[in-house]
């Protein structure tokens, strides 16, 4: 586990949710829609973590790396984001 300061960690946060609004929606590329709750750090790798739920089932949350709701992954054949934002 990294040793970051407060303010390192906080920098983190902040610059994730720059990327990764509280309250935005989500598609994930299988159909899914989903909401940002927050943005936390995963204490155990110091990892930026994205805290969501969908709209399905908003009583259930869940919680990603950033580096994971980010990454492309190959669905039907296709290159894709694994979540796409969705318009205001």
């Amino acid at each position: 586990m990294d040793h970051l300061s407060e303010a390192e960690l906080l920098e983190r946060v902040a610059t994730a949710k720059a990327q990764v609004p509280v309250g935005s929606k989500w598609q994930h590329y299988k159909g899914g829609t989903y909401v940002v709750t927050d943005v936390v750090i995963i204490e155990l790798t110091s990892e930026v973590g994205i805290v969501y739920l969908s709209l399905d089932h908003p009583s259930v949350k869940f919680l990603r790396p950033l580096v994971a709701w980010q990454e492309v992954v190959t669905w039907e054949c296709e290159e894709a984001f694994r979540l796409r934002l969705l318009g205001s």
